[in-house]
């Protein structure tokens, strides 16, 4: 299916719902990981808030570990957050931290949520820790960083934003370069 095809997530859907019982659960969450893209792409996230819910409800219940949980509840908080429910989205996204604390995206969505609340202190910890966890820097991960630092009202942040900045003008010059002209 084409990520953003009413179409292609309309049969995926269906597909998932009729084979989620059967079908390995790799395979289910990279179906579910799609749908969410593809919702949040089309800006379809409420229309699809139930149907979804109950398919990742019905995933959780085959997850065997925490991992599986966490890779469940993170898709679930991407569709909240897409949907603009901050608040609920902050819930879920915290119980997929404290699932899996050692997966860099699941904290890089929690501090976003988190910044949507206003909430920069704790946003920035986490975006901090993603950073940390992350094998290699990925750009988006420290922009978030940089804009938080450059956000926080705590003099000591903005030493430390130099610091991150020179490690994003090496990954990506160019957002390295929108953060210091904002």
């Amino acid at each position: 299916t084409t990520l953003g095809s009413e179409k292609g997530s309309f049969e995926l859907e269906s597909y998932l719902n009729d084979s989620i019982g059967t079908e390995s659960f790799t395979k289910i969450l990279e179906a579910i990981g799609c749908l969410v893209t593809c919702y949040n792409r089309q800006g379809s996230e409420q229309a699809h808030m139930e149907s979804m819910g109950k398919i990742m409800d019905k995933a959780l219940s085959r997850a065997q570990t925490n991992k599986e949980r966490a890779s469940i509840l993170n898709q679930k908080q991407r569709l909240l957050a897409g949907a603009r429910m901050f608040e609920e989205a902050q819930g879920v996204a915290k119980q997929t931290t404290e699932l899996d604390d050692e997966e860099p995206a699941y904290l890089y969505n929690y501090a976003t949520v988190l910044r949507h609340l206003g909430e920069i202190p704790l946003a920035l910890s986490k975006a901090k820790r993603a950073v940390e966890l992350s094998t290699n820097d990925d750009a988006d991960h420290l922009a978030l960083v940089c804009e938080l630092l450059k956000e926080s009202t705590d003099p000591a942040d903005s030493e430390v934003f130099e610091s991150y900045m020179r490690r994003l003008e090496k990954v990506s010059p160019l957002k390295a370069r929108l953060i210091r002209l904002q």
